[in-house]
């Protein structure tokens, strides 16, 4: 059951508000997290998968178990300037998945995994990152303000 003093919000491979259909195959990923509805989006993570929406909706699931999952607290996760985004970076064939992965790992350097592959960091790494990240975008925000 998922905690009801979660807020933070969750959009799944939109595209002009419907489904990117491209999630329902094999492709390249990326989970970003956006702050007070900034454009900027922080990159969190990115992943390969022969069905993409599939994955997904795991990684959905390991999250709500425990938001801990992509460095985030229980404080965040009552935070409704919050949102997870996950889009399709590319479609591609099976055959192809490691090699786009590792590329688009090393172009964008999504912050809670290794610089060359899709493992993530530890979940203490994971959380200070995150953390500092956060600090850093809210104090810039309330400078803007």
């Amino acid at each position: 059951m998922i905690n009801s003093d979660y807020r933070i919000n969750i959009e799944c491979f939109e595209k002009d508000q419907m489904l990117d259909k491209r999630a329902i195959g094999s492709g390249i990923y990326i989970i970003e997290l956006l702050v007070n509805d900034d454009k900027e989006a922080i990159p969190l993570y990115i992943g390969k998968s022969e069905y993409i929406l599939k994955r997904c909706g795991e990684h959905l699931y390991t999250f709500f178990k425990r938001p801990c999952y992509f460095g985030l607290s229980e404080a965040n996760m009552a935070a409704s300037n919050l949102l997870i985004r996950f889009r399709v970076l590319e479609q591609c064939p099976s055959a192809d998945l490691f090699k786009k992965e590792t590329t688009q790992i090393c172009r964008i350097h999504p912050i809670l995994q290794h610089a060359t592959n899709d493992r993530m960091l530890g979940i203490g790494s994971k959380m200070k990152i995150l953390e500092k990240v956060l600090k850093n975008k809210l104090s810039t925000d309330k400078r803007r303000h």
